[in-house]
């Protein structure tokens, strides 16, 4: 919630804009008696990228999230404790993933609506909202469709090596073929409008009517007085390795969309820019 701490700062953090962080710390308990000190070490895995009562942009970031926690946990660990603002929404949902993620893995199939059910015999409100919801389902689909797609870079050789290989479903073509087609058939999420750069005032800002950003994460610029229809621009922000919004991806600039294209360079404070096209 905007405007109040959600969280008191238990560990302290010197942190940049990163999706998410790992480490070990050393607790130490001492007696006030008899100053007998015992030690603990605590893993504390973070993810920043997650906003309260919502879901996370795409599933690959939680997952991979998600994987390297249980590649190095055991149950000689004890429990894992996760926690957020009131324990329901945001840790419901990573939990439901962890436990649906592992049954989709060792039967080939998944409850998840059985699953969110039992959690909230345990604890209320467990995957608190509609978003978090959907975002399961999602998150889950691709798994399904996709598998895991991470590649270790110890294994990344090999792992291209038997890319290029026929795919078991059609021998005609290889698994990374395969798997190109699979990446242009899955479908996005019909709720990602595109209203504002398909709107017939900023039709001719657009160089190909296919590609025109999402309103949801569209570049907006600023509003200049006295002047309608000023605020569309051809360009989405877009997310890096560490931290949200990295890059701002855009069409070459028009004639008419030149002004446009540096008044957003000012607006969002670009000192970098990589072209690809030539002039």
């Amino acid at each position: 919630v905007e405007g109040r701490s959600t969280a008191w700062q238990f560990i302290l953090a010197d942190l940049g804009a990163i999706m998410f962080f790992f480490r070990v710390v050393q607790v130490t308990k001492r007696s006030a008696s008899s100053g007998e000190e015992t030690s603990r070490e605590i893993s504390q895995y973070h993810y920043l990228a997650w906003k309260d009562f919502m879901a996370p942009e795409h599933p690959q970031g939680i997952t991979k999230f998600i994987n390297r926690i249980n590649s190095e946990y055991s149950l000689q660990r004890g429990p894992i404790l996760v926690h957020c603002s009131a324990g329901v929404g945001r840790t419901g949902t990573f939990v439901a993933l962890d436990t649906l993620m592992q049954q989709l893995q060792e039967e080939g199939q998944v409850f998840i609506f059985n699953t969110i059910c039992d959690m909230r015999y345990q604890r209320n409100f467990l995957v608190q909202s509609l978003k978090q919801y959907i975002f399961l389902y999602r998150a889950l689909a691709e798994l399904a469709y996709f598998g895991d797609t991470e590649i270790d870079q110890k294994s990344l050789a090999s792992t291209i090596e038997a890319l290029k290989q026929p795919s078991s479903e059609n021998v005609e073509i290889s698994r990374l073929e395969l798997q190109f087609q699979r990446l242009k058939a899955f479908q996005e999420d019909t709720r990602k409008t595109t209203t504002m750069g398909s709107s017939e005032e900023n039709k001719a800002k657009n160089r190909s009517e296919s590609c025109i950003p999402y309103d949801k994460n569209r570049v907006i610029l600023a509003p200049i007085p006295g002047r309608d229809n000023c605020t569309y621009i051809n360009a989405s922000f877009i997310d890096g390795y560490d931290d949200e919004n990295n890059f701002v991806i855009t069409q070459d600039p028009m004639e008419d969309t030149i002004f446009d294209f540096w008044r957003m360079i000012f607006e969002q404070r670009i000192k970098t820019i990589v072209m690809f096209s030539e002039v």
